[in-house]
């Protein structure tokens, strides 16, 4: 019991110290709570910004959690009211067992849990911004609730492009020598259905490769690097839950079973889709529905980044979340 405590008192230490990096204070300008949509599950929520203010809602990737938001939320509450959330089973959100058999099941799971969350804050309607998986959720989050999304901001997201046989291209992009490997052990991974907390639980080598990838690709200093790195090592640690989702929703092939473009092509809200300059996401779909010259829909590509965009380049994102500026490059 002590060293759960002592664990629990670390990560809130972490937590605090990164938010604080947003240039605001965690209990001044940032509130941290959990949301509780039962008895037993809850979801942990990040929120700040005044409270007559437009709500945006970020949901962050397979793995992840609401904290790595926070080189962008100072700058989004000047407009929005901000939310953050740990999805269901990830970060420091409830754990409850994972039960699903499928994509439809599982995907289901994540919706219905924000639907709850939504409803536990009586929320009405928001701005909605997922990345890579989180932006694969919001999107069949919006397909289910047209009238609760205002817009739409899909970020490097997962499983956008529909295919009809052929298999994922990824050589399009920059990617060099190393991020090309990083692609290959990813694919064994996948294969094998082996979690981020197997993973990082039982891969020292793993281990090393996170902590350099957050301090070199992410531009970290040394001390940031090292707090990130142990937050999110501390929740792989914890219970396994919806990680496993990953292999229901995508093939071996890292194909969607529900991919998001002819979802996306159906929606009548603003959707805007963006990539980095380096990204390894397929772009084919996205590509696609933007020779439709379809209506309230653009892709833009960002540079300096690649699918972590909001950490590598955040300021590409915020220009236009924020200002409405397109500082952004079309490839």
């Amino acid at each position: 019991m002590g060293n759960k405590l002592e664990n629990e008192n670390r990560l809130q230490k972490l937590e605090r110290n990164i938010l604080n990096l947003s240039g605001m204070e965690v209990g001044v300008d940032i509130d941290v709570y959990d949301v509780h949509l039962s008895s037993d599950n809850y979801i942990h929520t990040i929120r700040c910004g005044d409270e007559n203010k437009e709500i945006i809602l970020l949901i962050h990737g397979y793995g992840g959690t609401g904290i790595l938001f926070y080189k962008m939320i100072k700058e989004l509450a000047k407009k929005y009211k901000v939310y953050c959330i740990d999805l269901l089973g990830m970060g420091l959100s409830s754990r409850p067992k994972f039960e699903c058999k499928n994509a439809k099941d599982s995907i289901e799971f994540f919706v219905d849990s924000i639907d709850k969350w939504r409803t536990s804050l009586g929320l009405e309607e928001f701005i909605l911004a997922g990345h890579s998986f989180g932006g694969h959720i919001a999107c069949h989050f919006t397909a289910k609730y047209p009238e609760i999304v205002k817009k739409l901001f899909l970020i490097s997201p997962l499983g956008f492009t529909k295919y009809n046989g052929e298999k994922p291209n990824y050589d399009k992009f920059k990617m060099n020598f190393f991020k090309k490997q990083v692609l290959k052990i990813r694919d064994v991974f996948f294969e094998k259905q082996v979690t981020m907390s197997q993973v990082v639980n039982d891969m020292w080598y793993i281990r090393i490769f996170m902590k350099t990838f957050i301090k070199a690709r992410l531009k970290e200093k040394s001390e940031v690097g090292d707090w990130i790195y142990e937050y999110l090592i501390e929740t792989y640690k914890m219970p396994e839950s919806s990680e496993k989702a990953l292999f229901l929703i995508m093939n071996s092939d890292f194909q969607a079973h529900c991919p998001l473009e002819d979802i996306v092509e159906k929606m009548d809200i603003p959707v805007t889709v963006f990539f980095g300059y380096s990204d390894w996401m397929d772009d084919h779909g996205a590509q696609r529905l933007l020779m439709k010259k379809k209506h309230n829909y653009d892709v833009f590509y960002i540079k300096d980044a690649g699918h972590q965009i909001t950490m590598e380049n955040p300021k590409g994102l915020l220009s236009y979340i924020v200002e409405e500026e397109e500082i952004v490059e079309f490839v």
